[in-house]
């Protein structure tokens, strides 16, 4: 294949750790295939990310930019600009059919990495609550097989293909037959069960010849800490087991000699390549360089350094932030109490030389300055930050990314008091708190976040977290009370004011909520989400043509965001503008298939009209898709007691009273239970 007709293929895998893979010296953990990529391929042994958490590390992979430049530097709270060009704008620029397979809402194309993909495949479901956390990912071989589809309608075409993996990101549950392989490491079971689900994908584009006119790249977003530095997971602290990440690149004919590369390599870098592979030229704001002149001749490489950063502690906890160089073998680490480390003699990084190697702590702190310096761009810091919706807030928990800041931290100075190393265990008892609330242990986890907020009071994530259990616990007061309690000490960050604004809108409170909901769009005039709840609240007051107006505002900017025609179904219902209603619950349903509430507005439309066996298919649809849609429980049992479907309504009306949450319901239980004690008395 000629340079310039190659297609290319990225494949992402989520918190992939290099040293759970056999080409990176693992011996127990089995990747066959990654395996065989990289023998038949070229190897990069020192690769290394420049975040430790999902989005800002992909923006890194698909910009060639640090995110000094484009300016996301956490999961939640920001979004991508339109303005930062991504590697599929390039390449649809020059032909290319362009998709991108993603498998969990880290990356929903709300966060804006949809630009100049053809198709944005992030259709994983809808997540309605938080215990149904797995909808909010799907598995490997589900992306795999939607990836496959697409390449294989496309293959006599020109084509750009991102394969974004979640499965070895905590919560870790493989496949059973993964766990029995691996029983005391789940995440070894992930790590081999993705590598199995890569190996199908590659067997078919063997098996149809597609590998050879295809460049492949595999790397990862970071890696996994599994304990080491007290750290149980990712996103804290920026030491190897997160930073140190795999790097392949294939290509059959192109890179016929096998090779591994020992310098070192970044994420950055990769843009720049696959362009020099295909001819194309860089663009000049992209920040990394081509590998290829590294590939063909190792010995006349001037090596580059590599810049790092982990800000979601200081964006949610107020902790000091921290970034820092890796520079020839050394690395440092800027915070109050500095590191310093031989990458060649001291990987794992347990040695810290930063009080005794004081000369190459000030080289490196004036080269990371000097980066930092020259690779930012003013036009995106000072870009707004933006706010979360409280779905969005929920999904993002469920996996973990229990983030959310949209603000600077409250210091300007910190000492060693706010290093991270010194505050590590108060973030493992928060997350732990999560872990207890997931499975069920609602009293522990409040239990554990009270502690974590007297120990550390300006800890603003353990505010949210705290919140949004009493609200998931039905203890929407408490709720409310504590989040007024971060704004009095100054500590509530643009997502926390949304979420009180949310919490007033559901006590009923909806001028409070307006109060803070409308400075929050007129801060953020482009923020779906914000929008969507406002529009919510001028319903809920009756401002049905503000309600409407703000609708339209927020579909001008997310014409695919479902919930917001939901929403604006419901306002068609009080209107009594039932076909409306149905067309908008129907838009809702076309984005979203696995959304169950406009089926109970369907529900509802029909039965206005008179179309009672449509409202009855409908709200058994709603209830199919969710156990929380007790509005539609109660209207189907009731519709099928009055045209005397007596034993047909009996098992939803005891299902809501068994589920439906007091005291918000307590009426209507009341209700139903006096007329199934008359039906039982007929």
């Amino acid at each position: 294949a000629k340079r310039d007709q190659l297609n290319v293929l990225l494949i992402t895998i989520d918190t992939l750790r290099a040293d759970y893979l056999g080409c990176y010296g693992n011996r127990v953990i089995e990747t066959p295939f990654i395996d065989k990529l990289a023998t038949e391929g070229v190897l990069f042994k020192r690769a290394f990310a420049h975040n430790v958490v999902t989005l800002p590390s992909h923006i890194n992979i698909l910009t060639g930019t640090y995110p000094l430049y484009h300016g996301v530097r956490d999961n939640s709270g920001f979004r991508l600009d339109a303005k930062v060009v991504v590697l599929s704008e390039i390449l649809k620029g020059k032909n290319y059919r362009t998709a991108a397979f993603i498998g969990a809402f880290p990356l929903d194309d709300r966060f804006g990495l949809n630009q100049g993909f053809d198709l944005y495949d992030d259709f994983y479901g809808d997540t309605s609550h938080v215990n149904e956390f797995a909808e909010v990912e799907r598995s490997a071989e589900k992306v795999i097989s939607r990836a496959q589809d697409w390449i294989d309608k496309n293959k006599e075409e020109l084509w750009f293909c991102w394969i974004h993996l979640y499965d070895p990101h905590y919560p870790y549950n493989p496949p059973q037959r993964f766990k029995d392989k691996y029983p005391q490491d789940y995440y070894a079971g992930e790590v081999a069960y993705t590598d199995s689900s890569v190996g199908h994908l590659i067997q078919f584009m063997k098996k149809s010849d597609i590998d050879e006119k295809t460049l492949i790249i595999l790397t990862s977003d970071h890696g996994e800490s599994l304990g080491a530095h007290l750290e149980k997971t990712h996103g804290i602290f920026a030491y190897n087991e997160t930073l140190h990440i795999p790097l392949i690149f294939y290509q059959k004919q192109l890179f016929s000699r096998p090779k591994i590369i020992h310098h070192l390599a970044r994420h950055i870098d990769i843009v720049p390549t696959v362009l020099d592979v295909l001819s194309i030229n860089t663009p000049k704001h992209v920040q990394g360089v081509s590998l290829v002149p590294l590939i063909k001749n190792p010995q006349k490489w001037k090596e580059q350094d590599s810049y790092f950063e982990s800000m979601t502690s200081t964006l949610t906890r107020n902790w000091a932030p921290l970034d820092g160089i890796i520079s020839e073998n050394y690395k440092y680490i800027d915070l109050p109490l500095e590191e310093l480390y031989n990458l060649e003699l001291d990987f794992q990084e347990e040695k810290n030389l930063a009080s005794t190697e004081r000369l190459i702590v000030k080289k490196l702190n004036d080269k990371l300055e000097r980066v930092k310096k020259s690779s930012s761009n003013p036009e995106m810091e000072k870009k707004k930050r933006v706010t979360e919706d409280s779905e969005t807030m929920r999904k993002l928990r469920s996996l973990g990314y229990v983030s959310g800041s949209a603000q600077k931290p409250l210091k300007r100075t910190f000492t060693e008091e706010d290093d991270p190393k010194r505050l590590i265990g108060l973030d493992n008892l928060s997350n732990e708190a999560t872990g207890d609330f997931l499975e069920g242990h609602s009293q522990l986890a409040v239990k554990k976040l009270k502690r974590v907020i007297d120990l550390r009071p300006d800890f603003t994530l353990a505010y949210s977290n705290l919140a949004f259990i009493y609200h998931e616990k039905g203890e929407l007061r408490k709720a409310i009370e504590l989040l007024e309690r971060a704004v009095a000490l100054d500590l509530a960050n643009s997502s926390q004011m949304a979420m009180l604004g949310i919490y007033f809108q559901e006590a009923g409170e909806l001028q409070k909520s307006l109060k803070i909901l409308e400075p929050l769009v007129e801060e953020y005039p482009y923020e779906a989400d914000a929008l969507n709840n406002l529009a919510i609240t001028y319903w809920r007051l009756g401002r049905y043509k503000k309600a409407e107006q703000t609708f339209a505002k927020l579909l001008s900017l997310d014409p695919g965001y479902a919930s917001a025609y939901n929403n604006l179904g419901s306002v068609y219902l009080d209107k009594k503008e039932y076909d409306e209603a149905i067309r908008q619950f129907n838009k809702a349903i076309e984005y979203d298939p696995h959304l169950a509430s406009p089926y109970n507005g369907l529900g509802v439309a029909f039965s206005k009209k008179g179309e009672t066996e449509k409202a009855i298919a409908n709200w058994k649809k709603a209830v199919e898709l969710s156990d929380t849609e007790y509005d539609a429980l109660y209207n189907l049992g009731i519709t099928l007691i009055k045209i005397k479907r007596l034993r047909e309504a009996v098992p939803y009306l005891e299902k809501f009273i068994a589920i439906a949450p007091r005291p918000k319901y307590a009426d209507d239980v009341e209700k139903i239970k006096e007329i199934l004690a008359r039906l039982k008395n007929y």
